[in-house]
């Protein structure tokens, strides 16, 4: 778990499907994007943030998360500049996570939340795992 005063924790839906990939030395990891809305004035935007697991943790999340579902992350933020294709430069934020909270899908068989971290990632079973709901409509 992370420590300190930069232990971040968020609650949000996945606006796309995990991306799990390896580096050059064979570590697993596994990049979420989570969306979710805020009012500014009168109008509505969305927020997204970039949250990456490492290893057995990646593993689990690429296998059981999926688009539109609710997850909660937990670890640290790191923060970088970044020059995009058009030549604004954003300053982008990416968690680093410690721990997953897979929560029950709305409108399928109740079921309790999940806390997921690194040491517990292995345990983690296709009958620990949320229903989809094919009901979101992205």
């Amino acid at each position: 778990m992370a420590t300190g005063h930069n232990t971040w924790i968020l609650d949000g839906r996945l606006a796309y499907e995990p991306e799990l990939r390896s580096t050059p030395q064979g570590h697993q990891v596994c990049t979420l994007r989570l969306c979710w809305s805020k009012k500014v004035g009168s109008r509505e935007a969305s927020v997204f943030v970039n949250a990456v697991c490492w290893r057995a943790l990646a593993q689990t999340a690429a296998r059981y998360l999926h688009k539109g579902e609710l997850v909660g992350v937990e670890g640290e933020a790191t923060g970088t500049m970044q020059t995009k294709q058009d030549g604004r430069r954003e300053y982008v934020i990416e968690i680093n996570v410690d721990k997953l909270v897979f929560f029950p899908q709305s409108g399928k068989t109740a079921g309790e939340r999940v806390e997921v971290t690194e040491a517990t990632a292995g345990e983690y079973t296709d009958a620990d795992a949320p229903p989809i709901d094919d009901t979101l409509p992205f």
